[in-house]
């Protein structure tokens, strides 16, 4: 009897056991799904907003609601009309003595790399960076469809007049710099939730160009250089040169670095 009764007691603790192991097994289960689910979703809204985007800037057209581009200077642009109404954002026109002004004429002082430069243009913080006058129409083609949070924005372009002058293109600065410039300097702190952010951001933009642009681009140099800080240690990532490769299946945008 006493024996039967101890079998009984071990019967029920193993199914108490297995029940509970059940459980845990279905509850982890549940909340895979639901992270699936919700990634799911959030990389389709995004496929989604890459999709309309690339609708408004393959069709040929600007809508009489949509920004234009500002001219700032007579210069003829050697960039085309159609060209420059396919980005969706307002693109500023620049002549070199405004980016003098805002350099104090290109000065050491001002220089961060080979051929890029900070400055202020209509009162905010800019990074100017000059290119090859061959490459201008095609940086500009990149930009024309990213937009997205963690990439540097272009906002304007000074168009060469010739192949010996070469272009600036002006983009967005963010106050903390590079990361490269805060990893070196030992007075700026970066604690590893910081760190981590950055990572994170980075990940998400590089996401972005290989997965939801058409067609796909990959970034041919990331490195502390190419990644900007914001004001709440948000990190951005640089697209400021471009060259084109031709893969053995499908076209690749091979996206150059900070000075071209």
């Amino acid at each position: 009897m006493v024996e039967k009764s101890f079998k009984n007691l071990k019967l029920k603790k193993l199914y108490i056991s297995v029940s509970v192991v059940g459980f845990f097994l279905f509850a982890a289960t549940l909340v895979a799904c639901g992270l699936y689910i919700r990634a799911m979703r959030k990389f389709k809204a995004e496929k989604n907003r890459s999709s309309i985007h690339k609708s408004s800037v393959t069709s040929g057209s600007t809508p009489k609601n949509s920004p234009q581009t500002t001219t700032r200077s007579s210069t003829n642009s050697c960039l085309s009309p159609d060209l420059l109404a396919r980005i969706k954002y307002s693109l500023g026109e620049y002549n070199i003595d405004e980016l003098k002004r805002a350099t104090n004429n290109f000065s050491e002082r001002t220089k961060i790399s080979d051929n890029a430069y900070n400055g202020c243009v209509d009162n905010a913080e800019v990074l100017i960076n000059k290119i090859r006058f061959e490459d201008t129409k095609q940086v500009i083609d990149v930009h024309s469809r990213i937009n997205h949070v963690n990439i540097v924005n272009l906002r304007g372009v000074c168009y060469g007049e010739d192949d010996i002058s070469g272009s600036y293109l002006v983009f967005e600065y963010s106050s903390n710099g590079t990361l490269r410039d805060c990893l070196s300097n030992s007075l700026a702190s970066l604690s590893w939730h910081k760190r981590t952010q950055i990572a994170f951001d980075i990940a998400r933009g590089l996401h972005y160009l290989h997965f939801c642009t058409i067609p796909p681009y990959t970034h041919m140099n990331i490195n502390s250089k190419n990644i900007f800080l914001t004001p709440n240690w948000r990190a951005k990532l640089a697209v400021f040169g471009a060259k084109a490769v031709i893969g053995t299946t499908k076209e690749i945008e091979s996206i150059g670095s900070l000075g071209g």
